[in-house]
């Protein structure tokens, strides 16, 4: 690999983290409590470090007007993060943020305020933390760049991997309550139980009822396995699936949303548990 590779993987590797801070920032101060923000467990916003490397490249040519680097920067980051939620809502059948409450938006992938703070946070970077952060890079030797570079390679493509996979799980099991919801109401409807009622509540109102409800053994003895099944998978959530939900607590899946509500009351119900202890 070629010295620029790995010099340039150290400044995405910085800016991804000084990205990461600035949404923690950003989004814990609201809350009053930590949020590790961004899609990988790892304190990295990759979007920032790729924001970044745009900057650095394409608009150098424009450096000696700041109207212009916020102009451009304005427009090409945009364009990344509506591009990097349309994929990522394409792979992971999830809409993982959303501005559609936010004026000037489009689509609720980039809203007109985002879009402005990217272009200060251009002009800011071009005209003074990238110099800072060349300065610190030029003053590490070659063979330091290339560990760290290497080690910081391979520690992002092992998140990446565990992050991906958490994702992918989520997105099973959204399936697996879906199929046991069918199943479920399927059930319900034999007996018209809670016709008016979502899924959801239909199961919680059968827990309600079970002794008033008139009485057939063999269907309830179903349903009340169906309904155990389900609130199992709800429960059975996973440390970095946890912190997914939690990092996007305005995710939305496009497929399994209802499915997806159940798991985040039950990672609610599980979290006030902890916080009463």
């Amino acid at each position: 690999m070629s010295t620029n590779f790995y010099i340039n993987f150290i400044y995405f590797v910085l800016y991804s983290v000084i990205g990461w801070i600035c949404e923690v920032i950003f989004c814990s101060i609201p809350e009053k409590k930590f949020i590790n923000r961004g899609f990988l467990n790892g304190p990295l916003c990759p979007i920032y470090g790729f924001g970044a490397l745009i900057v650095i490249f394409f608009l150098t040519p424009f450096k000696d007007s700041i109207f212009l680097v916020f102009i451009f920067g304005l427009i090409f980051t945009s364009i990344l993060e509506y591009f990097t939620s349309y994929a990522m809502e394409k792979l992971f059948h999830s809409k993982w943020w959303d501005y559609s409450n936010n004026r000037f938006n489009i689509n609720g992938r980039v809203c007109l305020l985002n879009s402005v703070l990217f272009g200060i946070m251009s002009v800011f970077v071009m005209f003074v933390l990238h110099v800072k952060i060349e300065d610190f890079v030029n003053s590490i030797s070659y063979l330091w760049i290339q560990i760290i570079a290497i080690v910081s390679l391979v520690i992002l493509t092992v998140d990446i991997t565990v992050t991906v996979q958490s994702a992918v799980n989520i997105n099973e099991k959204l399936q697996k309550l879906r199929d046991l919801s069918t199943e479920i109401k399927e059930k319900l409807d034999e007996k018209q139980l809670f016709m008016e009622a979502k899924i959801h509540d239909r199961i919680s109102m059968l827990k309600e009822n079970f002794e008033s409800i008139e009485y057939d053994k063999e269907l309830y003895t179903r349903i009340e396995r169906l309904v155990k099944d389900f609130n199992q998978i709800a429960k059975s959530y996973k440390f970095f699936e946890r912190r997914l939900i939690r990092a996007f607590p305005d995710m939305k899946s496009i497929k399994f949303q209802e499915q997806f509500q159940s798991l985040k009351n039950e990672l609610e119900k599980i979290k006030n548990k902890g916080t009463k202890k």
